[in-house]
């Protein structure tokens, strides 16, 4: 089950942050390192050191892999509410068309928006 939310978390981190290209986001993305070579750094840091703990070898990497699960799984929560705040925003704001001739001009859906 924590591989499988780790599977989760990676494919949520990569569709969050290709929703974030979409909008022409700055990748400031979340705080928490998840995208993919920090998942790799994770698990190669702890693979490495596995054969060091004896009779215990698979608990960094489970470690690691409950660090992906958690952490990529609320940093593509963040990234999917800021982006859902931005797009928010943009569809409120009232659309201005240019023209060639007459200059820019709200288009007639924000007219009636604002009943000009």
């Amino acid at each position: 089950m924590l591989v499988l939310a780790a599977i989760v978390a990676s494919f949520m981190v990569s569709y969050a942050s290709a929703i974030e290209r979409e909008l022409q986001l700055d990748d400031l993305g979340s705080r928490i390192p998840v995208r993919r070579a920090h998942r790799l750094a994770y698990v190669l840091v702890a693979a490495t050191i596995a054969p060091f703990f004896g009779h215990f070898v698979l608990a960094p990497l489970l470690i690691a892999v409950s660090v992906i699960a958690v952490f990529g799984n609320v940093s593509s929560v963040q990234r999917l509410l800021r982006a859902g705040r931005v797009a928010a925003s943009a569809a409120s704001a009232p659309v201005i068309a240019t023209t060639r001739d007459s200059g820019p001009r709200l288009t007639a859906a924000a007219e009636a928006e604002t009943g000009t």
